[in-house]
């Protein structure tokens, strides 16, 4: 027994090259077979497994868990396939908008008789708008 009978079953023998394409489709022409229980079956019986992970600031963790995620990345890459494909999509991030919305509820904190004095100290300097 092979490890992607363990991990399919017989389901994965089963699957047709074209089944489930009608002529002149997309499906017709792109090179996957199947997907099963979240992983893409080629048609060159070649398995793929997409995953997305979530961002995480790593300057912000403990030195602790700086550590622990160092570690737990070193062991997935261990373990991981030879051919191994990783891709990172980054975007700019506008605070203008963010720092704004602050800047107007930072007054709405601030008490009426605080207001009238004007001895409210602005918690967001103009300096970065």
């Amino acid at each position: 027994m092979n490890l992607k009978d363990v991990i399919f079953g017989n389901s994965a023998a089963a699957v047709h090259d074209l089944g489930g394409s009608y002529s002149g489709s997309s499906q017709e022409w792109l090179p996957i077979k199947d997907i099963l229980k979240g992983v893409i079956i080629t048609r060159d019986k070649r398995f793929v497994k997409v995953l997305e992970l979530l961002p995480v600031n790593f300057y912000t963790l403990s030195e602790t868990e700086q550590g622990n995620a160092i570690a737990d990345f070193a062991a997935y890459l261990k373990v991981a396939p030879d051919q191994l494909q990783i891709n990172v999509l980054t975007q700019k991030f506008n605070l203008n908008g963010y720092l704004k919305l602050m800047k107007t509820g930072e007054y709405a904190v601030c008490p009426p008789a605080c207001r009238a004095r004007g001895h409210h100290p602005p918690l967001f300097p103009d300096l970065f708008l």
